[in-house]
């Protein structure tokens, strides 16, 4: 009987342990639960999130990028954190841009304005202002539409901020942008305007500068294409083969892009 008593016991004390057991457990879990739930919304996931879409940007796979940069821009804005925000907005007017959604990329660039203006986000709104200059740049149809003195006045503001930040990738494509935009003012001239010419000849020489002196593949790559437009308005053809050729032969090997850019140039030229 004393025997059958202590099984009893013994049996009791197991289910309490049991039970302490499997509450800890629940209480383990939930924690981890919540954790992950903050995890999902921090800071870190958003910016991780951005990254993520701008990489997708650089192999060309703008719908998974959009998906993500929609993603980092609804939890910025549940989280109620407004530079992830700003950021967000940033690159889904690149990718818009890209795709040639040009009406969307402009409402997303003003709404990202905004708040950059609001909340003193210098660095981030020279890159919105770069955008809008460029958007500004692609709305040149005829001369009556013209927007390349609003789009100077974005771009210029751009280069300020950037220089202040000392953000070098940011003050080359804002010198690019500028230039392509006095480009753009020669366009509708029978006579080139010699001193708007050269303008934008110094505003793309110093961006290729900033762009080479730093190293930058994207934006190197890039100022071949506006030097390339610069050269053809300008009728120098034949430099513009000789200078390319000539960048040709500082490219590093591993620097393919750069090299296919410079090859359809020449081929084009």
């Amino acid at each position: 009987m004393r025997y059958l008593c202590g099984i009893r016991k013994a049996f009791k004390m197991k289910n309490i342990v049991s039970a302490i057991i499997l509450a800890l457990a629940a209480v383990f879990m939930a924690a981890c639960i919540h954790r992950g739930e903050e995890k999902t919304g921090s800071e870190a996931h958003i910016t991780q999130l951005i990254s993520e879409a701008s990489a997708e940007v650089e192999s060309q796979r703008f719908d998974s990028a959009m998906v993500k940069a929609i993603q980092a821009l609804d939890l910025a804005e549940k989280k109620g954190l407004p530079l992830q925000k700003v950021k967000a907005l940033e690159c889904i007017v690149g990718i818009d841009i890209m795709t040639s959604r040009n009406s969307a990329a402009w409402e997303k660039a003003l709404q990202a304005e905004e708040i950059a203006r609001k909340e003193g986000f210098k660095d981030d709104l020279s890159g919105i202002l770069i955008s809008k200059a460029k958007l500004c740049s692609y709305a040149e149809i005829s001369p009556e539409t013209s927007r390349d003195d609003e789009g100077l006045e974005y771009a210029q503001e751009a280069l300020t901020l950037a220089e202040e930040a000392q953000s070098m990738e940011k003050q080359a494509e804002a010198c690019y942008v500028i230039g392509s935009l006095y480009i753009n003012k020669n366009r509708w001239n029978d006579q080139i305007d010699t001193a708007i010419y050269n303008t934008a000849g110094r505003y793309l020489a110093k961006g290729q500068a900033i762009a080479d002196t730093y190293d930058i593949p994207r934006l190197k790559r890039n100022g071949i294409m506006f030097r390339s437009r610069w050269f053809q308005q300008g009728d120098r053809n034949a430099e513009a083969v000789q200078y390319f050729s000539q960048v040709l032969t500082t490219l590093k090997d591993s620097d393919h892009l750069t090299a296919s850019s410079l090859y359809d140039r020449l081929v084009r030229l």
